[in-house]
């Protein structure tokens, strides 16, 4: 109940959770963006529509603020809409593009050897429709980071055949 009255305020807790960030953003993903998801445990138009409102102003602060809480989600792909104007606002050198990636390809819990594989292909089958989006940031950004998933997904395939081999090996 306490979630849902929090919920009919979402201006004055992104307010509250900016200031929080602007004086210390040490592990702000964690704390500030996890209290943001355990409010709106999914991300709603609600809440996105106030971090859209920080994107539009430009600044890279806003930019850095809004991605540190949308990492929080794991890349739900609710989420890649307000990925893309952020990475439509950046130059593609940034050093926020590499947190944007990092936001994207992550998950929660990963079950079984060959988990971060499958993972790692569902998130490249999401990334894949920017391809044909219409600005080409967006396409340049998504040609660069299907590279990576498909180097990450080649290593953990490597990774995961290796350890099965070994347990094999050893009990049979």
């Amino acid at each position: 109940q306490c979630n849902s009255t929090l919920q009919l305020i979402p201006e004055r807790i992104i307010q509250k959770v900016r200031e929080w960030f602007d004086t210390d953003k040490t592990l702000f993903t964690y704390r500030g963006g996890g209290l943001i998801k355990v409010i709106f445990p999914e991300p709603d138009k609600q809440i996105l529509a106030e971090l859209g409102k920080l994107v539009a102003v430009g600044t890279k602060e806003n930019c850095e603020f809004v991605i540190q809480v949308l990492n929080s989600y794991n890349g739900n792909e609710v989420t890649h809409d307000l990925y893309k104007e952020i990475i439509d606002s950046l130059p593609l050198d940034s050093d926020l593009i590499s947190e944007i990636s990092c936001g994207l390809d992550s998950e929660g819990v990963v079950r079984g050897e060959f988990g971060y594989v499958a993972t790692y292909l569902r998130k490249k089958a999401e990334i894949e429709p920017w391809l044909t989006d219409s600005r080409e940031k967006i396409k340049q950004f998504a040609r660069q980071h299907i590279i990576s998933l498909d180097h990450q997904i080649a290593d953990e395939q490597r990774r995961a055949e290796q350890q099965l081999e070994l347990r094999i090996r050893d009990f049979g």
